[in-house]
């Protein structure tokens, strides 16, 4: 159950996101934003904790060079930049979306207080989804799932950013849970790819593609300044057909 396993390990770091502001606002208010270094002492404690206690679940491999060590790379080399593709598209609409969300929201009408809260459902929706998307993963195939849910993203998409009213929050909802599902499916699909160094094919799908993908950003203010965020937006969720094709 290796994609479920990233799925409860995807939710958790999803949901984190989707809590963050929920905790964080308060403590600034009351005591000041130098505090909030305290909230990172529970990940220290555990950090160590786990250090302290873990066994793994296969010795560690001995190093042979280099040239062993790329060879399932270069073996898998399509496979791996076909998923490292998808996830680095997948990254800008999703960093993109939720970096801009609340702005957008306001721009469609709604008080700053539950345009704020955007970010929470979308985020938050994802984390449900991860867990659903790996069990999915599981059982009918991982890379069907990933296909299903990169073409679902689409419609989503426009049919957040085109309505009004209740339907914004339905279609954000939905396309939190669908895009984000499969987050812990394409990691799993990596390490199953290169077995043997399943970190450095873990830092490829989640380092590396979440540095470039968040590069976007830069990309999509600037268009936002020149022909409005609502059409760079637009644009940006063009990113999903190239990702669907990958998938």
């Amino acid at each position: 159950s290796r994609s479920f396993g990233m799925a409860v390990f995807m939710t958790a770091g999803r949901a984190g996101y989707a809590i963050g502001p929920i905790v964080v606002a308060p403590v600034a208010v009351h005591f000041g934003p130098k505090y909030l270094l305290l909230l990172a002492l529970p990940a220290v404690v555990i950090s160590l904790a786990i250090q302290r206690n873990w066994k793994p679940v296969q010795p560690t491999q001995s190093w042979n060079g280099l040239r062993e060590f790329l060879k399932p790379f270069r073996k898998n080399r399509r496979s791996l930049a076909l998923l490292w593709i998808l996830e680095s598209l997948r990254t800008c609409v999703m960093v993109g979306l939720s970096s801009f969300l609340p702005l957008l929201m306001v721009e469609k009408g709604y008080a700053l207080v539950p345009a704020s809260a955007s970010v929470s459902i979308f985020i938050g929706a994802g984390a449900v989804g991860s867990l659903i998307g790996g069990r999915l993963a599981d059982r009918a195939g991982r890379r069907q799932i990933l296909f299903i849910t990169m073409i679902l993203s689409i419609p989503l998409s426009y049919g957040f950013l085109w309505t009004k009213g209740p339907f914004p929050w339905i279609f954000l909802a939905a396309l939190g849970l669908v895009s984000i599902a499969t987050l812990g499916v394409t990691i799993a699909l990596a390490q199953e790819l290169v077995p043997k160094s399943a970190g450095t094919a873990s830092s490829l799908m989640m380092g590396v593609t979440w540095t470039l993908g968040s590069s976007g950003i830069l990309l999509i203010g600037a268009m936002a300044d020149r022909i409005g965020l609502r059409s760079a937006m637009a644009i940006l969720f063009l990113a999903w057909i190239p990702a669907t094709i990958a998938a």
